[in-house]
């Protein structure tokens, strides 16, 4: 009688874990398959003005000189200080 209780609850857990594994594997099936949704394309608007591209290079140029200035006036103070030490 103990013995037919517990194949009947044994048979009903491996039947359930098959019952879980099946559908998971369907599932993961399922979302290799599954299309993604795409979105519309949209018309690109112009982000900046031509006004505003124009300041923005000049503030580019402006940035560039001035790191270029900042690093020659270092080159020379190093300089000076190489030849003041060597003299």
């Amino acid at each position: 009688m103990l013995d037919s209780v517990l194949s009947i609850v044994a048979v009903a857990s491996i039947l359930t874990l098959v019952g879980i594994l099946v559908t998971s594997l369907v599932n993961f099936i399922a979302g290799l398959f599954k299309k993604e949704k795409v979105q519309d394309a949209q018309k690109r608007q112009p982000q900046y003005t031509e006004q505003e591209v124009h300041m923005a290079r000049y503030i580019e140029q402006q940035a560039h000189m001035q790191k270029r200035h900042l690093l020659f006036r270092q080159l020379m103070r190093d300089a000076t200080k190489f030849y003041d030490r060597n003299s």
